[in-house]
């Protein structure tokens, strides 16, 4: 039996900029960390001579080009495994529409797993490499590169993605007292519904793609705003970040259509009332996590207006593992 897992990923700032229709002409960057919540992939050698597979539904064949499941089919294929495998997967949120980037997490795990299953070696930018070639090419999903890379290294990462397909990883040192500041200072709040971001994705690549549109301007205000994310992300400075995250998400909700409603835009104009200095919603948008930072002065009254309000904060800590093979 082996189990991999893959970190589920926070994008702080710059999302949207790693969609090839930007980067390819105007170099993206982003700026992402990984929480201790994960997607796991268990793999096993079965007795009979057939493909077992086992997620949201039960698939069992005999030929990998007969799996139903995408990412499953190509990952198979990229590994050259004919057959006679099980595979099940599961995880720590919801697997579809949290914003949190499951699907790029469930991709890395699985690659890890397949490489140790193969008996062959792996790191780091061989996984990201290879999620990001599963997912966008062969799989034809609307999504950029961030994701795959956040899961596969783990930690604070900043990332910038070149014209050429490349891309440079920075992985951001923080001091114990800092990184104790931002864990009581971050949440990770519930919506209590999903939403799958292909099509709001693919809507806001079309406005990258029209001239008239203002999608590339929007997006380079959100490239830029990476450096000082990351100044104020080293300082510990929740007040700072909050602002920014705030700004981030003024300008994110113009990109395309889909990505607030009022709902959301009422519970977080609530949690600003009791002491957020300020967050955005994760992902794509229209349901999933908020992310919210909360200077020390309000965190107690914070939690208990969560409490009192049956909402749920599942953050705990960070991940600073990435993608890897857990047992063997």
């Amino acid at each position: 039996m082996i189990l991999s897992r893959s970190p589920l990923r926070v994008s702080l700032m710059g999302g949207g900029s790693d969609l090839p229709d930007f980067y390819r002409k105007y170099t993206g960057a982003s700026l992402t960390f990984t929480i201790n919540r994960y997607v796991y992939l268990a793999i096993n050698t079965p007795f009979a001579d057939e493909i077992r597979l086992a997620y949201s539904r039960n698939e069992t064949v005999k030929d990998v080009m007969d799996i139903d499941h995408p990412i499953f089919r190509h990952s198979l294929k990229a590994l050259n495994i004919q057959g006679k495998i099980e595979i099940g997967s599961f995880a720590d949120v919801p697997s579809s529409g949290s914003g949190l980037g499951s699907s790029s997490a469930f991709t890395a795990a699985l690659l890890s797993g397949l490489h140790t299953f193969n008996n062959q070696t792996f790191d780091k930018q061989k996984i990201a490499t290879l999620a990001c070639d599963i997912e966008i090419k062969h799989c034809g999903d609307p999504i950029g590169k961030q994701d795959q890379y956040a899961t596969a290294y783990g930690g604070f990462n900043s990332f910038r993605f070149n014209p050429d397909e490349s891309v440079n990883v920075e992985q951001i040192d923080l001091s114990i007292d800092t990184t104790n500041t931002l864990r009581q200072g971050f949440f990770l709040i519930y919506l209590g519904f999903g939403r799958g971001s292909n099509q709001i994705l693919a809507n806001q690549i079309t406005n990258l793609r029209n001239a008239s549109s203002n999608a590339v301007a929007l997006t380079s205000q959100l490239r830029d705003m990476v450096p000082f994310t990351r100044k104020a992300l080293q300082h510990g400075d929740l007040e700072s970040l909050g602002g920014l995250l705030n700004e981030s998400w003024t300008i994110k909700k113009q990109l395309s259509k889909g990505i607030s409603n009022s709902e959301i835009d009422a519970l977080y104009s609530q949690l600003i009332r009791w002491g957020a200095s300020g967050g955005k919603l994760l992902g794509a948008g229209g349901g999933g996590f908020l992310f919210m930072c909360v200077p020390f002065s309000k965190q107690e009254t914070f939690r208990e207006c969560l409490e009192q309000n049956d909402l749920r904060n599942i953050f705990q800590d960070f991940d600073y593992d990435g993608s890897k093979t857990i047992l063997r």
